[in-house]
């Protein structure tokens, strides 16, 4: 059975939202959205001092890869990718509505795109 009356949908939509457990991963997911890691000498005077600092991003990221995601911004070596790390990635994404696509180009890749975005 569907729910077709839009105040349960509502409803329920809410309901599910709030049953959403959050992840050790969301809060550094979402800081890769908006910003991206640059080399910083935080030195000072001849003493040269390198630090890897976030920058906020121009615009933020709007279509992105569960690769790019376990790679970029988690760190995760393409060979230690687990099916639950990417479970866990997809979870993020579905909890704020982003929505799955497959890409129509080689390599034919699922990607996940902002809700609002324009092009899909």
């Amino acid at each position: 059975w569907w729910i077709e009356d839009r105040a349960l949908v509502a409803e329920a939509s809410a309901a599910q939202e709030a049953r959403y457990q959050g992840d050790a991963w969301d809060a550094r997911i979402e800081r890769w959205l908006v910003s991206e890691r640059k080399p910083a000498n935080v030195g000072v005077g001849q003493f040269e001092d390198w630090q890897e600092r976030f920058v906020p991003r121009a615009q933020p990221l709007t279509d992105v890869s569960i690769g790019e995601v376990l790679e970029q911004a988690l760190g995760i070596e393409t060979a230690k990718w687990t099916r639950a790390d990417q479970m866990r990635v997809g979870a993020f994404f579905r909890a704020r509505k982003w929505v799955k696509y497959r890409t129509t180009t080689p390599p034919r890749e699922w990607r996940y795109m902002a809700p609002g975005t324009p092009g899909r």
